[in-house]
């Protein structure tokens, strides 16, 4: 038995994830502590993040996650559809 019918699922799994990361990076904008946010832009960041971050601290955890773990999950997706070829 190959691996390969389990990578091809996982792939699958993981690009629908991916997919939702990526739409999420295509639209980023760094959150801007000094600016004043309608009451909807404050809902929909509360939204996205269910916790209470100052305001610098919530600007370094976007940028993490957009400046840090998005390119490496890029990788990873271009690795596994290497794989798969």
């Amino acid at each position: 038995m190959t691996v390969e019918p389990l990578l091809a699922d996982s792939q699958a799994k993981l690009g629908a994830a991916l997919e939702l990361v990526f739409a999420s990076d295509a639209g980023y904008a760094p959150f801007a502590p000094g600016r004043i946010y309608s009451p909807q832009e404050l809902r929909d960041l509360r939204n996205r993040v269910v916790h209470d971050y100052l305001p610098d601290e919530l600007a370094a955890l976007y940028a993490a996650i957009i400046g840090e773990a998005v390119p490496e999950l890029r990788r990873l997706d271009a690795a596994i559809a290497n794989r798969l070829r």
